[in-house]
């Protein structure tokens, strides 16, 4: 039997698990058993923005489920249960972008011995950097449990917090003397405060975040600064900033251009862990427009100019650092089964997690 986990699209708190009989395995196809994926407010930022970035598109849900739901992306491990291809044997992992779900069918093309693409039609105009799945021995080397869970954890985050560095270093920090980020405690806004401290000059790094998490925040040791939500805008300083805006509380992001207004240098949205209280069509009472960050349209300008492999290479070299610095301060949380998985969804998109844990799901 397949489980899918259906997310309303409506009211992203809530999900349910529907188990249904799989269909016959399809020519050119794989069969895939899920095995462990990470969840983190990533993934409530794919619900959120599901109809907008096309997220739900990407796993449409089977025949006979509700109208109104989809499948949210996740990343993670899965093990291959059935191949019709010879270059893809069974038992084999794979590591990628996944359906909250036990399993899923792909249709691999441009295979390697790294790596592969999924084909299927509905996903041929969706971004690649989401297509391609990871051969774990080909392309990483073995990886030990522990570091397996934190490359389902951190790399996906840890990839839009390098891309987003290499954007921002490469406009010169436009100008700014300090980077602002919001959702200090979550794992983009942490990776994107590490790396842009890799660079020999670079701005201040300050940290918003909620009270409760601001001591986590400051023990991390990568920001200069941080401020809580309840102390802005009285602490925000007179400086000339950036805004990297990663909560997408669309009041906190009014707040900090309207007490900067033109000093402020560069508005960047790039996440909505604060998914309830976003309104895109809301107008800033001053300052620049917030620009949108995609990070597939980095990593493909990035592709074309250092082409795929050192691209890839750059970003798990510095993941590598960041993942096995991670032991120190985040902990890995298994979740197993139906309702436990359940509730966990229902506590990220709640934002009810602690930021010092990541819970890694798994379907036995």
């Amino acid at each position: 039997m397949f489980t899918h986990y259906e997310i309303k699209k409506r009211d992203i708190r809530a999900i349910e698990a529907r188990s249904f009989a799989p269909p016959p395995l399809g020519a050119g196809c794989i069969r895939v058993a899920i095995q462990r994926v990470a969840l983190t407010a990533n993934n409530v930022t794919y619900a959120a923005s599901g109809d907008a970035l096309r997220y739900w598109s990407f796993f449409p849900p089977a025949a006979g489920g509700n109208d109104g739901v989809g499948l949210v992306p996740v990343w993670g491990i899965a093990t291959i249960l059935e191949s019709t291809l010879a270059d893809l044997a069974t038992g084999e992992q794979i590591y990628g972008f996944w359906p909250l779900a036990s399993h899923v069918d792909l249709e691999p093309a441009r295979i390697s011995a790294g790596s592969f693409v999924d084909d299927a039609a509905h996903r041929q105009e969706l971004p690649e950097i989401y297509n391609r799945y990871l051969r774990l021995t080909g392309a990483l080397g073995a990886l030990e449990p522990d570091m397996q869970d934190r490359l389902s954890l951190l790399f996906p985050l840890y990839a839009t917090s390098f891309l987003l560095d290499d954007f921002l270093a490469e406009a010169g920090w436009f100008g700014a003397d300090e980077l602002m980020i919001t959702s200090a405690s979550s794992k983009t806004a942490i990776g994107l405060a590490r790396q842009s401290r890799q660079h020999a000059q670079h701005p201040q790094v300050v940290g918003l975040t909620s009270r409760n998490n601001a001591d986590f925040v400051a023990s991390l040791g990568w920001y200069d600064r941080v401020v809580t939500y309840d102390e802005v805008p009285a602490a925000l300083g007179d400086g000339q900033p950036m805004l990297v805006d990663l909560a997408g509380n669309t009041a906190l992001r009014a707040a900090v251009h309207a007490h900067f207004g033109d000093r402020l240098r560069y508005s960047c949205a790039v996440g909505t862990s604060h998914w309830d209280t976003f309104n895109p069509a809301e107008r800033m009472p001053a300052g620049p427009k917030p620009v949108f960050f995609f990070a597939p349209a980095q990593s493909k300008k990035r592709r074309q100019e250092w082409g795929a492999e050192q691209l890839q290479q750059k970003m798990f070299e510095s993941w590598r650092d960041f993942a096995a610095q991670s032991r120190q301060w985040l902990n890995v949380q298994s979740v197993t089964g139906s309702a436990a998985i359940g509730q966990a969804w229902q506590a990220v998109a709640g934002g009810q997690v602690d930021p010092a844990s990541g819970m890694v799901l798994s379907f036995d």
